[in-house]
């Protein structure tokens, strides 16, 4: 596989893709970041050696450079997992050990102190699934198990306050009775407006998606499908708007983006760019 070190940087403002920041250490893919007082927290993932990292890399925005050796390593190696931001601490949950080894387990770095802990092991062991963190809670959302072509449309609650695992809402297809198209993998989550946002991945037969399913954390509402068919993408949300870029269909990387508008309901293309 290709994978890359290069931060590439866009802005949303001007719609331009702009100097590229630093190189990070080391190629690898699968990994998460999170943004916290103007740095970027990049962790584990899979190198091009096919060893499976725990490497933190900080990535100072305002500086344009990387916090060379203040960054500690920690946490169980894996890939394909979720990190989710709160109250300054970064919550890594599910993911690979291997190429089929799956793990429930959560790591805990706090930016603060930098330092590691680790949090109670719960909820289904999973992959390529997707989080978002509301009212002290975090909601994972599907992914795979065992084997890429079984998918889920669960929901696992890591309550944060009380430090313990919750069932979560039901599932999309006990809200739809019927649709298995439901379940997707490598797909993004995006919270806005307390509802949860989930986009593109790939189904039971490995065909990629581009409908757009919402979770307003009590009930599911289902959207207008757009942009362009892909997993393993990233997304934010901006001012009303959420932002899809790169990602694959399975035969190569994508360079474009797709935004959405919540306002609207409607679906248009943003500028190709970055690597």
């Amino acid at each position: 596989f290709i994978n890359f070190n290069r931060i590439k940087i866009y802005n949303i403002a001007d719609q331009t893709f702009v100097t590229d920041g630093p190189n990070i250490a080391e190629n690898r893919e699968y990994a998460t970041a999170n943004c916290h007082n103007g740095k970027i927290y990049i962790w584990g993932g899979r190198p091009a050696s096919g060893i499976v990292t725990n490497q933190l890399d900080i990535y100072d925005a305002q500086l344009n450079q990387l916090d060379v050796g203040s960054a500690q390593n920690g946490g169980t190696a894996r890939f394909a997992h979720t990190a989710t931001l709160h109250d300054g601490k970064i919550y890594i949950w599910g993911g690979r050990v291997s190429q089929t080894g799956r793990i429930n387990q959560m790591d805990i770095y706090d930016i603060n102190t930098n330092t590691w802990t680790t949090g109670p092991n719960g909820g289904t062991a999973r992959s390529d699934h997707a989080a978002v963190t509301f009212e002290n809670k975090i909601f994972f959302y599907g992914g795979s198990v065992n084997t890429d072509i079984q998918k889920l449309d669960s929901i696992d609650v890591f309550d944060i306050t009380n430090n313990e695992w919750q069932e979560g809402p039901e599932s999309r297809l006990a809200y739809d009775g019927s649709v298995d198209d439901a379940k997707r993998a490598g797909h993004t989550a995006v919270l806005w407006n307390g509802e949860m946002f989930i986009w593109g991945g790939r189904d039971k037969d490995e065909i990629e998606l581009n409908t757009l399913d919402i979770l307003d954390l009590t009930q599911w509402k289902e959207l207008s499908a757009g942009g362009t068919p892909r997993y393993m993408h990233a997304g934010i949300a901006f001012e009303d708007k959420l932002y899809f870029w790169g990602g694959t269909d399975g035969g190569g990387n994508f360079r474009t983006m797709d935004i959405y508008d919540t306002r609207s309901d409607d679906w248009s293309s943003g500028l190709e760019g970055g690597q």
